[in-house]
């Protein structure tokens, strides 16, 4: 299949370029001395490079964005205009170009509308697009894998030869597919590739079919059928995946012993949806203290006891290194990223964020400090007793044993009463969702400024400087007071007047 160039006839509208030349470390694919190519996921949406991450802009959806580490800066790469919903399902970049699947889908449905494969010269800044479509890229070493639905709308798997820039065919599918409904009829999925074979799952109208095809084409072969499968990997003799049985329509996690040509339920202690890296299986799993979260055990030792990478979710987003980002899977999700031995993590409340971090770079603010770090242009530090209190959980902060009944709801939260006072107040997401984190918390002035009880605006126009506002509100009915330092929002209450008004408490955000 040849590329021809993009033009402006298509979906796509305007591509704005500024890269910097080199390798994407985060999508290396993992190796040994053999030379036997490891492909444990797909390419992210997400890649390092260098200094620089190419990511989704974190607050316009449709684009994907360069941002330099180094001063800060964010650049608009690839801009779609069209008023589609775009997605950037996976980057890579090698030897000087920079490869991406593209996908928009219809608002009201999520249907597939249109998917591109995309190739950016970095040197010449030539945008091309390949005569085929893609969302997740497969890199191994000098080699691209995908799916793609061809000319004669069957679903296959192919080869971009990145040194060539050639793509071939390995494995089309007889199965027959509307282009536009790919989940009702056909699909398929990669979801490993180890010792020169693709695993992957052919998803037909009523049932899927977990499958392996070699990296040449040949020795195609069909394990298992269920009615939904889900990720799969090779360990040794057997393969692990997780699916919809036949038998009480509840999902599980199986093994199918190639030897024997079986699937059985796993005896493993880890369950759910597992993943490997780097030597580990993970999972979710409750240790013998009643903690749970999410585990791993080493390949070569499958019966060992579970060791805690974090309590705090089991959705991994993705293993970059020795760091895990996990969300914590709540209407608004929390992300950490955690080492993947558990030692450490963090919590972000954007997905960016995350990235950043386990990227090794600094917050897009420019600020390296901590969150109680966070200063105005006055010096104003917020107390860490304060900003503390936001990395902790409802359970954290109440005990498992001792949560109360909110005292009413606000919007989509829930008020609590603080520990041991009676004008301190906790917000928490609305739900029974005991690991949610806190929201806001709303007391008197003098936990904020420890020693002063009351403050004018005046003064807090001295104390905060430019991220200071007392603007009239037509909505509260009079001017509001508020202050932005770093990730917080502060918020003072509604006055008449500049004159009249006097400040004896507050409320607080992240």
């Amino acid at each position: 299949m040849e590329k021809q160039k993009f033009k402006s006839i298509l979906l796509l509208a305007l591509f704005l370029l500024a890269f910097i030349l080199g390798g994407c470390s985060s999508n290396t694919p993992k190796g040994d001395s053999s030379n036997e190519t490891v492909v444990e996921a797909p390419a992210s949406s997400y890649c390092k490079n260098g200094t620089h991450m190419y990511a989704p802009d974190p607050s316009i959806e449709g684009k994907l964005i360069d941002y330099n580490s180094e001063d800060g800066s964010f650049t608009t790469l690839l801009d779609n205009s069209t008023g589609a919903k775009a997605y950037f399902d996976s980057v890579v970049v090698y030897d000087g170009n920079l490869y991406c699947g593209l996908r928009q889908v219809q608002d009201n449905t999520g249907a597939v509308l249109k998917d591109f494969l995309l190739k950016v010269n970095l040197e010449t800044k030539e945008y091309s697009q390949y005569d085929i479509g893609s969302n997740e890229l497969w890199q191994a070493e000098s080699n691209i894998f995908f799916t793609a639905v061809d000319n004669e709308n069957k679903m296959g798997i192919y080869k971009l030869d990145l040194k060539q820039d050639k793509i071939t065919t390995v494995y089309t599918d007889n199965q027959q597919t509307d282009v536009l409904n790919v989940q009702s009829n056909g699909e398929i999925s990669i979801t490993y590739i180890q010792n020169q074979t693709i695993f992957f799952v052919k998803g037909l109208p009523n049932n899927h079919i977990l499958c392996s095809v070699r990296l040449d084409g040949k020795d195609y072969k069909e394990y298992c059928e269920c009615p939904r499968i889900w990720n799969a990997f090779p360990i040794g003799d057997k393969l692990y995946f997780y699916a919809l049985n036949e038998s009480g329509g509840t999902n599980a996690t199986y093994e199918f012993d190639t030897s024997s040509d079986t699937f059985t339920p796993t005896e493993l202690s880890l369950k759910g949806q597992l993943e490997v890296h780097n030597g580990y299986v993970y999972g979710s799993a409750t240790s013998e203290n009643g903690k749970s979260g999410l585990f791993r055990l080493p390949v070569n030792n499958l019966s060992a006891e579970p060791e805690l990478v974090s309590d705090r979710g089991t959705k991994v987003i993705e293993f970059i290194d020795d760091f895990a980002i996990i969300s914590d899977g709540a209407e608004i999700p929390n992300y950490f990223v955690t080492k993947v031995d558990g030692s450490s993590s963090d919590r972000y409340t954007l997905l960016f964020e995350a990235y950043q971090n386990a990227f090794g770079f600094s917050s897009a603010s420019g600020n390296d400090k901590s969150s109680s770090e966070s200063e105005n242009s006055n010096s104003f530090s917020i107390p860490s007793e304060l900003t503390n209190m936001f990395d902790k959980s409802l359970i954290e902060v109440y005990g498992e044993n001792n949560i109360p009944a909110p005292l009413f709801g606000d919007g989509g939260s829930n008020c609590y009463q603080a520990p041991n006072t009676q004008d301190t107040m906790y917000y928490f997401s609305m739900g029974d969702d005991e690991s949610s984190y806190l929201l806001a918390v709303e007391g008197p002035f003098n936990l904020l400024i420890p020693g002063k009880d009351t403050a004018t605006i005046a003064e807090l126009k001295e104390l905060f400087g430019d991220s200071f506002s007392f603007n009239f509100s037509d909505n509260m009915g009079g001017y509001t007071a508020s202050a932005q330092i770093g990730e917080y929002g502060i918020s003072f209450g509604t006055f008449e007047s500049e004159e009249n008004a006097t400040v004896t408490a507050f409320r607080i955000s992240k």
